[in-house]
């Protein structure tokens, strides 16, 4: 009687031991997703602002020639929802995000 005993706690034992594996395995899946969307919200946050504060004061317009702190100068072309287009005297253009435009001086002539 006492083998048999034994055979179920030894059964019931193994079978709690994976439950509590399979169960730190799920919250390691859903905790993972978390972390990387906390490490990425300050920029995603500082983008979205910069996009807004941008939209709403309007420093610069379509034709507007503007120097950037960084070293990018030319013509205002296009004024997107998250960038802006410059082309610069060589005729290159230049993509900047609103963020770098935001977060920099911007001279306009």
């Amino acid at each position: 009687m006492w083998s048999s005993l034994g055979g179920i706690f030894l059964v019931n034992r193994k079978y709690n031991v994976l439950q509590g594996f399979t169960k730190n395995f799920q919250e390691i899946v859903y905790f993972a997703p978390t972390v990387g969307i906390s490490f990425a919200f300050p920029d995603i946050f500082k983008y979205f602002l910069a996009e807004i504060f941008l939209l709403l004061h309007e420093p610069f317009q379509l034709g507007d020639r503007i120097i950037i702190v960084e070293g990018f100068e030319g013509t205002v072309e296009k004024i997107l929802l998250r960038s802006t287009q410059i082309i610069s005297d060589r005729g290159e253009r230049v993509i900047m995000p609103k963020a770098i435009v935001f977060t920099n001086s911007v001279r306009v002539s």
